[in-house]
């Protein structure tokens, strides 16, 4: 497990997805980050929901954002980073039935 943000290779971006939940607050936050190849900021988003989901939940939600969000750009060699193993092995594994 790496501990440290990496670049992506060049000539592509790398995007970060978090999310975080206040239970105090009963609320969900989440961001992501879009870094290119120098490790340069290119942009970001960000989102606010009252209600806590679960982790996963929001993750998922968030990756559909942001994919549809990226799709608009039209740029390829995006490299996706989340952080939620399930969410990981429901993307990667999806049609591999």
């Amino acid at each position: 497990m790496r501990e440290h943000w990496c670049k992506p290779l060049l000539g592509t971006i790398k995007c970060n997805v978090d999310e975080a939940i206040f239970v105090d607050n009963n609320a969900t936050d989440w961001a992501t980050i879009v870094r290119d190849a120098m490790g340069d900021f290119v942009r970001c988003i960000f989102g606010f929901s009252h209600g806590m989901l679960e982790p996963f939940m929001v993750e998922a939600i968030v990756v559909r954002v942001v994919l549809s969000w990226l799709r608009s750009w039209h740029v390829d060699g995006v490299f996706l980073e989340i952080d939620n193993q399930q969410l990981w092995y429901a993307l990667n594994f999806a049609h591999a039935n």
